[in-house]
């Protein structure tokens, strides 16, 4: 499911860029970059909050699992 979350984000994020580039201008240029900064610091943050939970309920699993 997390691939399919991604390939939607990937898809939107195409729409918009083609969106940003067909009424370039100076500044439309800088926004679309700060756009695309932001979004992949964002996605890179969830990326990582979501490994750190998956780690975290194995953990858990792997520990009830020696209790059973």
């Amino acid at each position: 499911q997390l691939q399919e979350y991604d390939q939607q984000y990937e898809n939107e994020f195409l729409q918009l860029e083609s969106h940003l580039l067909n009424n370039i201008n100076i500044n439309g240029s800088c926004v679309y970059q700060q756009i695309q900064q932001h979004m992949n610091y964002q996605t890179n943050k969830l990326k990582r909050q979501v490994s750190m939970k998956i780690r975290s309920l194995r953990g858990i699993l792997i520990k009830n699992r020696r209790r059973s």
